[in-house]
C-alpha cells in the first residue's frame, strides 16, 4: 500500500443472472487504510444466486494496494 491517504473498499455481491442485473452485496469488509487482514462470514442464511464477485474501490492520492480476496461457497 503506497500513496497519501489511500483507501480501500471490498464487498462480495452476488446475483442469479450472469450479467449481474441486479447485484445483492453479501459481505462488506471494514474499510482498509493500513496493512492488515479481515475474515468475514455471512449470517448462515442460504444464498441461492448462482453468481459472485468481488467489487473494490481504491481512493486517496495516487493510492496503491496489493490484495487478495478467496471465498468459498458451502452446498
Amino acid at each position: 500500500m503506497s500513496g497519501t491517504t489511500p483507501t480501500l473498499d471490498v464487498v462480495i455481491e452476488s446475483d442469479n443472472g450472469s450479467g449481474f442485473p441486479s447485484p445483492i452485496t453479501q459481505l462488506t469488509f471494514t474499510q482498509a487504510n493500513a496493512i492488515s487482514g479481515q475474515i468475514l462470514r455471512t449470517d448462515g442464511t442460504a444464498i441461492t444466486d448462482d453468481w459472485y464477485r468481488v467489487k473494490w474501490t481504491i481512493g486517496g492520492t495516487t493510492p496503491s494496494f496489493l490484495f487478495a480476496v478467496a471465498f468459498g461457497i458451502q452446498v
